[in-house]
């Protein structure tokens, strides 16, 4: 993955109250980053000048990263309806717009980079308030105003709208910027909306309640600041097939296919899955056949009428037809690993699809299918801790049972319990916040592949439309 960073700091902006750790913000941040081995931009007490030099660069070179992350600390501003991010020379007490596009960096600029740009993912981290009494970092015109999140991108705010941002915390740093370096040089290889998460629920409480981190995202893939190494696991496939973002289309049996099933118009998905099927199975090498699993999973999730047809209403008869004198079945391999796995061979807690995640373990008890349960087990040996429910060799009856702590006045649900150790967090991640009602619920469990059936809740009151609300000094999940 080749990344960009652009790291900026701003102690002192114009007549706005001087900072002590912007620049040291953006110092940590880098070398974060340089430990990444990304390509890393710093800038101290930016100028405009500066900017527009920056900024034509990043318009010329960002085409040619997978990434880009802009982090900024400073004081920020917000003038009619635009948000502004402060240099060295902005001064504040101006009221015309005009001054701001001329003298500070409009957060709008930053955004549109490379907009169009669906292969690119974009991180945008803003230290700074959303509000400024003098003293505090950001602006004294008000709470940043709306942000509309192009497609593919994620950006990160120290503080909730109208919330002032601390700018110390720890001995160098801001209470947000040293708390994201913390987790970032202990858990980067986790999803950057989990890693976030983990950051508020620090920050949170880190200031006893104070300061709530706020983040929204419109990011298409999975994005983690440090992927996890999948080549230290052996699959068993070859690894463009793992990580299939680095598919070569050099199968001939099946490189049409996987093209048309990338597409998300659901008629062509089912062409592609009738010519597939159309083929006698013998003909596809047992790498095509892993393949074409992981992909009739995905396009049951996008809604391919054909795809659903295979897995809902004839799937025994589709494997069956796949099955090897040996017993294996690498068209079932596929679809069991895409379950647990990304397309970047990342290991996910949760599934995209909840009712796939149903069927396919249901085949755990068929003695025709013990071969594929055997490698399931095999590749999520490496992550039985994470799991909640581990299909031990395929026969595993025992009930998943959660334990739920409700609030003092047992109207919502504060902490959820597995074997001992909290998963709140974990929880709320995969499945959100509501229970609407206890068996739409374990329906959204069973998305983190527990078969619903063995699902039990153990609550001294139904949970019935209650919401899941943390509170402060709730200990942190165990995974």
């Amino acid at each position: 993955m080749k990344v960009l960073a652009v790291c900026i700091g701003v102690d002192n902006a114009g007549n706005f109250t001087k900072l002590d750790n912007a620049i040291n913000d953006a110092i940590a941040m880098e070398g974060v980053f340089k430990s990444f081995d990304y390509d890393i931009i710093l800038l101290k007490d930016i100028s405009i000048k500066e900017w527009i030099a920056l900024h034509a660069q990043l318009k010329k070179e960002l085409s040619n990263y997978d990434s880009f992350i802009f982090f900024y600390a400073g004081h920020g501003i917000e003038v009619d309806g635009e948000n502004y991010l402060t240099t060295s020379e902005t001064e504040q007490n101006h009221e015309t717009k005009a001054y701001y596009d001329r003298y500070a960096i409009r957060l709008s600029e930053v955004l549109d980079l490379e907009k169009h740009n669906m292969s690119i993912s974009k991180i945008i981290i803003v230290d700074a308030c959303r509000n400024n009494p003098m003293g505090v970092r950001g602006a004294q015109a008000g709470d940043f105003a709306p942000i509309a999140t192009p497609r593919g991108t994620l950006i990160a705010f120290s503080t909730t709208s109208g919330e002032t941002a601390a700018d110390a915390g720890y001995t160098k740093n801001s209470a947000y910027t040293g708390t994201l370096v913390h987790y970032l040089e202990s858990s980067s290889s986790i999803q950057a909306e989990t890693l976030f998460k983990r950051v508020r629920q620090s920050v949170y409480s880190i200031t006893k309640g104070k300061k709530v981190t706020w983040e929204h995202t419109s990011l298409i893939d999975e994005f983690y600041f440090q992927k996890p190494i999948p080549e230290a696991i052996d699959f068993g496939y070859p690894e463009n097939y793992i990580i299939d973002t680095n598919y070569k289309y050099s199968d001939p049996h099946i490189s049409t296919i996987i093209a048309q099933l990338q597409d998300y118009h659901y008629e062509v998905q089912n062409a592609a899955l009738e010519s597939f099927l159309s083929q006698p199975p013998n003909k596809l090498n047992q790498d095509e056949k892993f393949l074409m699993g992981r992909y009739i999973i995905r396009a049951v999730s996008n809604g391919s009428f054909k795809a659903q047809n295979i897995l809902y209403d004839n799937l025994m008869g589709v494997l069956s037809s796949f099955s090897e004198q040996t017993k294996e079945n690498h068209l079932l391999n596929g679809m069991l690993f895409e379950l647990y796995f990304s397309n970047t061979g990342q290991f996910r807690f949760a599934s995209e699809n909840a009712e796939a995640s149903n069927v396919l373990l249901a085949l755990r008890n068929n003695g025709l299918f013990t071969e594929s349960f055997a490698y399931l087990n095999k590749i999520l040996a490496s992550f039985a801790n994470q799991i909640l429910y581990y299909p031990v060799d395929g026969s595993n009856h025992e009930p998943v049972s959660l334990d739920f702590i409700l609030t003092e006045d047992n109207t919502a649900v504060r902490e959820i319990h597995h074997n001992g150790k909290n998963i709140t967090d974990v929880i709320i991640s995969a499945v959100g916040t509501s229970i609407n009602s206890e068996e739409n619920f374990k329906h959204k469990l069973s998305g983190l592949n527990i078969p619903i059936e063995l699902i039990r809740f153990n609550s001294p009151k139904k949970l019935d439309g209650m919401m899941i609300r943390p509170n402060d000094g709730m200990e942190q999940s165990a995974f």
